[in-house]
């Protein structure tokens, strides 16, 4: 169930407003977000594209590594 209301996250906004703006004036950013499943990073993100109104926001996900936990993988990976 997703609540229409946006909680608690009004801090991690700001920072990516922060950091998008800054994106604005010529200096590129990377965010690397991440957290334990279902803590609302997705939420955070879609958020955030509407915050940002049409901006292009790219993003992408690591794979499932079942109970095999591996920080970074995808950053790491050769």
């Amino acid at each position: 169930m997703t609540s229409r209301s946006f909680v608690g996250r009004q801090s991690q906004l700001a920072e990516l407003e922060l950091a998008y703006r800054e994106a604005l004036s010529g200096s590129p950013r990377l965010i690397l977000l991440s957290g334990d499943s279902g803590v609302g990073k997705t939420r955070l993100l879609l958020e955030a594209e509407q915050a940002f109104g049409g901006t292009r926001v790219l993003r992408g996900q690591c794979l499932d590594q079942g109970e095999l936990e591996l920080p970074y993988a995808p950053l790491l990976g050769r």
